[in-house]
């Protein structure tokens, strides 16, 4: 009989507040390319490793839902459990193929130079994301398309769900799934969808396009545009479009035809740990068979570490002293240019060279007249406003600020302004691209943390929880949670784990690895795939100890302390040799 933990109150409806630890498993993949992508990749493979009662954790996992880099794994990883494909063929695919240094980025860059490429596809546009999404299309998935997810009823997955993000409504737009006909489901969100992921023209979406819309980040790539870029003719586009409906005034139960097309970027715009999916998910199942998920296992390669954000310095040039006005000035005696030149046209004297010199005088001149009368020009309620006269509606909201800002930017060096530029650039990216995902994941895990119902069933396994950067923070984790001086000496990661946890901390987020230096000992995509592991390990000991400690009865579970024993030999392990697990990893399961 499987081991029942009662909570204490408030209970959640609609049955008695019981979970039982290690049943039903929920897994979240952060975004962050392929950083998370082969994260998330030793996060699952240590769930294969370990047993509970006889079924491998990853058998246990019942939902997955994953975001932008993520995805990759988290595509792969659903497809082949409704395939019957074992996991470990998974693993040896995104480990020695699909990671394999930067094959799908030069198959991205040849792609949208082939003219041939495209033909197929007449109603995708031809970009740098689009070129993506045939890449992994072609590499990755094989040809897979959505309607993988309705095959094989005895896969161990019930649920799969990828975000990606609608510029419309700014919420998130999930590709969701149960995989049953029977199940009314929804592309979308509840505000712009899909009325119906059932539909013959949405089992037909490619995976490559899910992951490309997935993982398409801001300033990187251009928007994928639904339906467009994913139909695969002008019939299967207008039957998706046939199927968009948007809410009316943002009533729920109201829902008029959508006929536009709708951009979609990056999953981790909207919901990088993918916790909001997270939640609807839980709720649909507490209402379905009274009982949410048992565990929520959160993979996030997500860093709360920022650069230093200093001032910039003003670098001395030898245009530096030079003034936007000057420029402009010079340009009024472009008509003398303008006139020599119409006199060597008259005169047949050099006529090529009289024509390209009467073209360039004639735009400098006409730059000229437009930045003396357009730019310095004072928009008309400027002098309403002298006589106390109420602006007229037309004007713009720029005209006031221009009007008494332009003598200053026009006398002042062109490298003090090329400054503030860049200093605006840069604040507005830090805020845009750190900040406010900084901001929205914690947001996020404080409605998580803060609910009874999430209590003692979900884990953050972090990417930097481990690593050397995060040591000091880690002890005072300890110190905060009082775990004694033995529990705080177990627990405490050796020199070799944080060093290789350092290391995959640290890469940056793209959609590609660079060259693999097999000799190196330092190889970023094996770092980060053992710091899934042994971070996934770290956590689930740490998870086990938390659950002892809060109900004892657990101590005389035979499974479970099976399970506690094999995860505390392979810490041991951890310990001397973080990535034992990568290389050997069918051997070791």
């Amino acid at each position: 009989m499987p081991l029942q933990l009662h909570r204490s109150p408030p209970a959640a409806p609609p049955g008695p507040d019981v979970f039982m630890p290690f049943m039903d498993i929920a897994v979240s993949m952060s975004g962050g390319g392929f950083r998370s992508a082969a994260y998330g990749l030793g996060c699952l493979s240590y769930l294969q490793r370990r047993k509970y009662e006889g079924i491998p954790l990853l058998e246990r996992v019942k939902f997955i839902i994953a975001a932008s880099g993520g995805a990759m794994t988290g595509i792969l990883f659903s497809a082949h459990n409704h395939l019957g494909i074992p996991f470990s063929k998974t693993y040896d695919q995104l480990r020695n193929n699909i990671f394999a240094g930067d094959k799908i980025l030069r198959e991205a860059a040849r792609i949208v130079r082939d003219d041939s490429a495209w033909k197929d596809n007449p109603t995708k546009n031809r970009n740098t994301i689009n070129a993506f999404a045939k890449a992994y299309q072609k590499l990755a998935f094989d040809g897979l398309t959505f309607d993988v997810y309705t095959q094989n009823k005895k896969r161990t997955l019930e649920q799969v769900c990828f975000n990606a993000s609608e510029l419309e409504n700014g919420r998130a737009f999930r590709f969701e799934t149960d995989g049953w006909d029977t199940t009314e489901e929804i592309l979308g969100n509840r505000y712009l969808r899909v009325r119906d992921n059932n539909l013959p023209a949405v089992k037909k979406l490619r995976l490559g396009d899910i992951m490309a819309a997935s993982s398409c980040f801001p300033a990187g790539f251009e928007p994928m545009v639904f339906p467009d870029d994913f139909a695969y003719d002008e019939e299967h586009k207008k039957q998706l479009q046939a199927e968009m409906e948007a809410a009316r005034n943002y009533d729920w139960e109201s829902y008029i035809p959508f006929n536009g097309s709708v951009a979609l970027m990056d999953g981790g715009i909207t919901d990088n740990q993918g916790i909001e999916g997270l939640k609807l998910a839980n709720d649909r199942r507490l209402k379905a068979h009274g009982r949410g998920y048992d565990l929520n296992l959160i993979c996030d390669v997500a860093n709360y570490f920022m650069d230093p954000f200093e001032p910039l310095k003003e670098e001395k040039s030898w245009w530096s002293g030079l003034k936007l006005a000057t420029i402009i000035n010079a340009h009024k005696y472009a008509y003398v240019i303008f006139g020599v030149s119409v006199v060597m046209i008259l005169t047949n004297i050099l006529p090529d060279l009289a024509w390209i010199l009467a073209t360039v005088s004639a735009i400098m001149f006409a730059l000229f007249l437009f930045g003396r009368y357009a730019l310095l020009r004072k928009p008309d309620s400027v002098a309403a406003n002298t006589q106390n006269e109420i602006p007229r509606a037309k004007e713009s909201m720029w005209d006031l600020p221009v009007s008494l800002f332009i003598d200053f930017f026009l006398q002042n060096p062109l490298s003090k302004t090329e400054m503030m530029l860049k200093v605006r650039i840069r604040s507005a990216l830090r805020v845009a691209m750190e900040i406010y995902l900084l901001q929205i994941r914690r947001i996020n895990y404080d409605s998580l943390y803060t609910n009874p119902e999430w209590a003692y069933k979900t884990k953050a396994v972090s990417i930097y929880e481990l690593s050397k950067s995060n040591e000091n923070v880690l002890q005072r984790q300890f110190e905060r949670k009082k775990f004694d001086a033995e529990r705080i000496k177990l627990l405490t990661p050796s020199t070799p784990i944080m060093n290789v946890a350092e290391t995959a901390r640290q890469m940056g987020t793209t959609l590609w690895f660079p060259k693999m230096d097999k000799s190196s000992e330092t190889n970023v995509r094996d770092s980060l795939i053992a710091c899934g592991q042994f971070n996934m390990c770290y956590n689930l000991l740490e998870y086990i100890l938390q659950i002892e400690e809060y109900y004892p009865t657990v101590l005389h579970d035979a499974g479970w302390q099976l399970l506690k024993k094999e995860i505390l030999e392979d810490w041991a392990r951890f310990q001397l040799e973080p990535e034992f697990m990568v290389e050997d990893f069918d051997s070791l399961v």
